[in-house]
């Protein structure tokens, strides 16, 4: 995602976090999540934006005698390099930057720790840094170079990755056949049953483990941004999300999670929205919603990312948006980057046997306790954001979550703890603010379909 200036509130109190959650929980009047049954358990990660090119002094500026030596390796070699002349902590001053080689080594330490052999592991996109170095080779060597570490950390476990808007030449701009090809190879897609000849030409794809079906799209083809930055692919955008996604949530009797990187729908944090609305066949986002609303039967779950912060999507068949009509969800989940001023964060979550997520555990590391001088191997990452600690359900579904929309409305405690669960530990002002505030929350329910 392209950095902007995010809202950033002060350091959480000294209060145990755990505390705040049990006040939640007897506000909303409901029990804490304990053991639920699951039927299995799965890894989900998002916006990693490894750079690995990162100073060791401190100020996280680029080692350009590092970009040289990366360049010049094969990406199987950079683990060896990095263990030399990387950066060898993860400080608090990390916030606000990508992630450096020590947070992503410390990410997937914690990753196995909490699930040493998940059913599956979807990465939600954006591997890359932003902004330089722009070498189209280095970038396709650092997706590489990550798939090689999941794989030797999760051996034989299947991963379902999608397309970032970062994973490209250029921020937002459709990837290269050659691109594609790579990164096809990197993730090792022909071992999920995926469709790769899609994928190698379009970015998009389907795969299937066991009787779940996973629609992925390149949500690149659908962006505003894209648009901003001199691109358009408005007809790729609409092929991709009228014709096809129609076509594979119809064709199959299998249930469907859909994977993507960009959600649709508005931005709460400037009301403008994240997917072309305007085209000569109409608006995307609600061409989407209708499409996924008319095939909620079918679709189980759906997760994007993008905006780096732990948050939510309600969708509705009209012009309503009272919780009755609810017909369907999506989960933005956080990210392992810290540009926009969050903390560090994957999700465990389980699932029964109709691949209904249950239970939702977002693991994330303080970075406001962290001096520099802890060992980033011995760092525990903490379990204590759950989007079930909202919901009066141990089963969170769409008419659910908008209800807790409307209760964050009306009562600002719930708000100021969604603001902590929202900054995955890191309270960010955006559903504390007055003035801000009601744009969240808004966006959470803007997903209408076309009339």
């Amino acid at each position: 995602m392209k950095r902007k200036q995010r809202n950033s509130g002060a350091h959480p109190a000294n209060g145990c976090f755990t505390a705040i959650i049990i006040l939640l929980a007897l506000i909303l009047n409901l029990s804490l999540p304990g053991n639920t049954y699951a039927q299995g358990r799965c890894l989900i990660v998002s916006d990693i934006h490894l750079n690995p090119f990162f100073t060791t002094d401190g100020n996280y500026g680029i080692n350009n005698e590092l970009v040289q030596k990366l360049s010049a390796a094969k990406a199987d070699e950079w683990g060896e390099i990095l263990d030399n002349y990387a950066a060898k902590t993860i400080d608090s001053n990390l916030r606000g930057h990508d992630s450096n080689y020590p947070l992503l080594i410390s990410a997937l330490d914690n990753m196995y720790l909490a699930v040493k052999r998940p059913d599956f592991i979807i990465i939600a996109g954006d591997f890359i840094w932003h902004n330089n170095p722009a070498d189209t080779a280095l970038k396709q060597k650092s997706i590489q170079f990550i798939a090689g570490l999941f794989h030797k950390k999760f051996p034989g476990v299947p991963i379902i990755p999608t397309l970032g808007n970062n994973d490209s030449n250029n921020d937002y701009e459709k990837q290269s056949p050659q691109f594609l090809q790579n990164f096809a190879s990197a993730w090792q897609l022909e071992k999920q049953n995926a469709d790769t000849a899609l994928f190698k030409s379009r970015g998009y794809y389907t795969a299937t483990i066991g009787k779940l079906r996973f629609v992925v799209l390149n949500t690149s083809l659908v962006s505003k941004n894209s648009v901003a930055m001199g691109y358009n692919y408005y007809n790729d955008g609409y092929a991709m999300v009228n014709d096809w996604l129609k076509k594979e949530l119809t064709d199959t009797i299998n249930k469907v999670w859909i994977i993507s990187h960009i959600p649709p729908g508005t931005n709460g944090f400037d009301g403008k929205p994240m997917w072309m609305t305007g085209g000569p066949k109409g608006d995307l986002s609600a061409m989407f919603t209708g499409t996924v609303v008319n095939n909620s039967r079918q679709v189980e779950f759906m997760i994007a990312s993008h905006t780096h912060f732990n948050d939510f999507r309600v969708f509705y068949p009209g012009t309503s948006t009272i919780a009755d009509s609810a017909a369907a969800y999506m989960r933005i989940v956080p990210s392992i980057g810290m540009d926009h001023r969050n903390n560090p964060s994957f999700e465990i979550a389980d699932f029964d046997g109709a691949y209904h997520v249950t239970k939702e555990t977002n693991y994330y590391l303080d970075l406001s306790k962290l001096t520099g001088k802890e060992e980033p191997t011995k760092l525990k990452w903490s379990d204590m954001v759950s989007l079930n600690n909202f919901t009066a359900k141990r089963k969170i579904d769409a008419k659910t979550l908008s209800n807790l929309v409307d209760k964050m409305l009306s009562q600002s405690k719930i708000r100021t703890y969604y603001d902590q669960f929202y900054g995955a530990g890191h309270p960010t002002g955006a559903f504390t603010n007055p003035v801000k505030y009601p744009a969240y929350l808004k966006a959470e329910k803007q997903n209408r379909a076309s009339q």
